[in-house]
């Protein structure tokens, strides 16, 4: 987590120190980038792992905040390339292009590491994500992805599914990591939000169908992500849930919002609920709810999205409908102050939630989102964010309370 980008936090291999300073820091940090940057490269060229493959490796089984490849994409070619020779000359190395050929790695860098596009006929294009959580890289890409397809006349309509390969899920939600820096600066955390919606807007305001295939989880982020889309088709026993409040944050992806928004007045209320609890459902309940149109046997979900996705196209279904105008919801009083499984939630957060929910509900759907990115950030201000965030990261149950 050091290397994420926060110095703040106490170095984690020297137990004999609880910090460091500035410049130990930053030569502690470009020696293990150097040589991580160097493994990486040879790996690659040598055909021992693609660069998905590392980026799998050092993100799902090593717990990396980036695989390799992110890394370059993240620091930039020119830095990736001095701290790669700064490494190997500490190391007396001088066959550099043979034990740490960055060419191979670099190009891929450059190009997509998460998302993948293959035609499926028809006019209908299969977008596929290769990471469970989504951070900056993966919604750049998605959104990179959202305008060729809004600017190609060939492509009628979209389907969005987990790749099978590297992510076997529609997602888990956001890489929480990413938002260490911005604990505590409500700037900093609507600047996210913000960021986010716009690189996705064309999702929901390209004009063409696009279709959530929802398989295993949709949580948080990821959900929220589903809910940008015009029609959800999920695999049997897929769960869905916005579990923001055992995190400590308020969505800023849309979804204070657009889960209300995209069902009948009458479910509303299970709606607010599991807004308010993080409480999860499956697939079947969401479909008794309208949160989504269709489920399928997992075997048969991306045939099925497609199928559905070009009958949109065609006019032969339509979506369900969105309320764009104010819509009216009730909170119960008191609100929860825990979950289903009885985790106490945070009083303070809790109200918060509340009164952005009813804010929401007040306005229009642009006008939402817009407010939605401003409470999402005052809510990096919260003591539940901070408690929140780093339990997550830990794998441990926040304790908003004593």
């Amino acid at each position: 987590r050091r290397l994420a980008g926060d110095p703040s936090l106490a170095w984690p291999y020297d137990r004999a120190k609880s910090s460091f300073r500035e410049a130990e820091y930053q030569a502690a940090r470009e020696r293990i980038l150097g040589n991580v940057l160097c493994v990486s490269a040879y790996i690659h060229a040598h055909g021992i792992a693609t660069s998905r493959d590392l980026n799998f490796l050092a993100e799902e089984a090593l717990r990396w905040r980036l695989g390799p490849p992110g890394l370059i994409r993240e620091v930039g070619l020119s830095e990736a390339r001095r701290i790669a020779a700064g490494y190997l000359s500490l190391r007396k190395v001088t066959e550099a292009a043979v034990v740490a050929p960055l060419a191979g790695l670099e190009k891929a860098a450059a190009g997509d590491l998460y998302v993948t596009a293959e035609d499926a006929g028809g006019g209908v294009r299969v977008v596929r994500i290769g990471r469970s959580t989504l951070n900056h890289l993966v919604v750049e890409e998605l959104g990179r992805a959202a305008r060729r397809w809004v600017e190609d006349p060939a492509v009628r309509a979209v389907v969005l599914a987990p790749d099978g390969r590297y992510n076997e899920e529609f997602g888990r939600g956001a890489d929480v990591s990413g938002f260490l820096p911005a604990l505590g600066d409500a700037g900093k955390g609507a600047e996210i939000a913000a960021g986010w919606k716009a690189a996705l807007a064309p999702i929901h305001a390209g004009g063409k169908p696009v279709v959530a295939a929802l398989a295993r989880r949709s949580l948080g982020g990821s959900n929220e992500l589903a809910f940008l889309t015009s029609y959800r088709v999920a695999a049997k026993g897929t769960t869905m849930a916005q579990p923001e409040p055992v995190v400590g944050l308020l969505p800023g992806l849309g979804g204070t919002h657009t889960l209300l928004r995209s069902v009948p007045a009458s479910s509303r209320s299970e709606v607010v609920h599991m807004l308010l609890t993080g409480d999860a459902i499956d697939a079947d309940r969401a479909l008794a709810l309208g949160l989504v149109q269709e489920v399928v046997p997992a075997k048969d979900l991306v045939d099925a999205a497609v199928r559905s996705a070009g009958r949109l196209a065609d006019g032969s279904l339509r979506p369900p409908a969105v309320e764009r105008g104010p819509f009216s919801i009730e909170l119960p009083q008191p609100l929860p102050d825990r979950t289903g499984d009885g985790l106490l939630l945070d009083l303070e957060y809790m109200a918060f939630l509340g009164e952005s929910l009813k804010g929401v509900a007040s306005r229009t759907y642009d006008e939402a989102m817009a407010w939605e990115s401003e409470q999402s950030g005052r809510s990096f201000c919260l003591k539940s964010a901070s408690i929140g965030v780093k339990a997550l990261l830990v794998g441990k149950k926040p304790q908003f309370r004593s």
